[in-house]
């Protein structure tokens, strides 16, 4: 696809190996950069002729106005990851977290909008990415569910997904019936939005090391449900309980880490690391 880049905005729109090039290109610009932020994709020349030719790169390196977002994602203090599905479509939205924040948004079509975004605003762009709307409160009760029905939810194929939605409206039919029949008819969308960070003083060997808050909800036009964890660690018990937006803005708006979740050293670290790319 051909690069769309508006810099009154600092926004630009590319396929996913174009978007390997140019984090490639910032990475190397920092010697401190996260070890994984490098893709370790093979070089691409179409996609750095691209970039040049709308004005990414100047003289070989990523333009100022972008200079913020791609340092977000050479040196994050936190991840994020967001994943919509509905009957037909799964789009999966990547941010990376830092004094200032980026944001990678799964357009649908193979193409992605890659901008920066301040930090206090990534529970707004979770939001509007999700696309949280007003709905009526469905009335009491809850839905036990399972992590293999929820992982069919997000599953990248849509059979699966289908499948999985028709497990999901037979579980609902006994306590939300109108629900359960959208969720049946394929009117449906399941959202997950997950962020993640190292804890302070502690190794990360894997995923598994690290801390994280995760948002899940299921919507409807007859309402929304969310995701709820009970029990022992290790052994939660999932349940789907009515919410409603104003309910599910709260808990986005707590997800982000605090500085006492990060560490000091570690905010203090990127403050400094922004601060001085700023004067650069």
């Amino acid at each position: 696809m051909t690069v769309q880049f508006d810099a009154a905005v600092g926004r630009v729109r590319l396929d996913p190996a174009t978007f390997d090039t140019l984090v490639d290109l910032a990475t190397d610009a920092h010697p401190d950069a996260h070890p994984d932020a490098r893709t370790q994709a093979p070089a691409d020349a179409r996609a750095t002729d691209d970039l040049t030719a709308t004005g990414v790169l100047v003289d070989g390196h990523p333009t100022e106005v972008l200079a913020p977002a791609l340092a977000a994602v050479a040196r994050p203090l936190a991840r994020l990851e967001t994943v919509v599905a509905s009957r037909h479509q799964l789009l999966v939205h990547q941010g990376w977290l830092s004094l200032l924040s980026a944001v990678l948004a799964d357009v649908g079509d193979g193409s992605y909008d890659f901008a920066g975004v301040a930090t206090e605003f990534v529970p707004t762009t979770i939001a509007r990415l999700v696309r949280l709307r007003p709905r009526t409160r469905l009335g009491a009760g809850s839905v036990t569910v399972t992590p293999d029905l929820l992982d069919g939810l997000l599953d990248p194929d849509d059979g699966r997904r289908a499948r999985a939605a028709d497990a999901l409206g037979t579980a609902l039919a006994s306590d939300f019936a109108e629900a359960a029949g959208l969720v049946r008819d394929g009117a449906w969308c399941f959202w997950s939005a997950v962020v993640s960070w190292a804890p302070p003083g502690r190794s990360v060997r894997s995923d598994a090391d690290l801390v994280s808050r995760r948002v899940s909800v299921l919507d409807t036009t007859a309402g929304m449900l969310a995701l709820e964890a009970s029990g022992p660690p290790g052994a939660d018990r999932l349940s789907l309980v009515p919410t409603t937006p104003t309910d599910v803005w709260f808990l986005l708006s707590s997800i982000l880490p605090s500085d006492a979740d990060l560490g000091a050293d570690a905010a203090d670290d990127s403050a400094h690391e922004s601060t001085d790319h700023r004067g650069s």
